[in-house]
């Protein structure tokens, strides 16, 4: 007989209490509360940081075209509606544009141009993740953002 239990049935029954269950929930809601701002944070960021190296591509393009024709075209909607519209202004005849956005489903791409300069603005898609977001980049390399946590936090770029 052994010294603990008589009954072998009653040593098969093991499991955990309702306590250990409770704490163990406790424990992954407090986790869950501290890693989901941060991994949200960390996302918009991501997207704010890819949309300002969209930018760079676009105005490496745009400086493209300036060396081909000694001044920025216009596009015909000035600034251009959206990205497909950018990407349609950029394409110059039958060929292929130059450019695409990494980003184009979290942000709307556009070009404001002049003979002499431009404005290239990215926005944050509407119900995205970076809403509100904005980043600009002039053709004299001015860099703006606007939008504080819809870009993840970063104040320059």
């Amino acid at each position: 007989m052994h010294p603990v239990s008589s009954n072998p049935a009653r040593q098969a029954l093991r499991g955990f209490t309702l306590l250990e269950l409770v704490v163990v929930v406790a424990l992954l809601g407090i986790l869950l509360s501290v890693a989901l701002p941060s991994y949200q944070s960390y996302v918009r960021r991501s997207g704010a940081q890819t949309a300002a190296a969209d930018l760079v591509a676009l105005s490496l393009a745009m400086e493209n075209l300036y060396q081909r024709q000694l001044v920025y075209p216009q596009p015909a909607s000035n600034p251009t509606a959206d990205t497909s519209s950018t990407v349609a202004y950029l394409a110059s005849g039958t060929s292929a544009s130059p450019w695409a956005p990494a980003r184009g489903d979290r942000f709307r791409y556009v070009v404001q141009a002049s003979a002499s300069s431009y404005t290239l603005k990215a926005s944050g898609l509407a119900g995205g993740v970076n809403e509100g977001c904005e980043l600009t980049l002039s053709s004299s390399n001015i860099r703006a953002v606007n939008g504080g946590a819809a870009c993840g936090g970063i104040s320059v770029w």
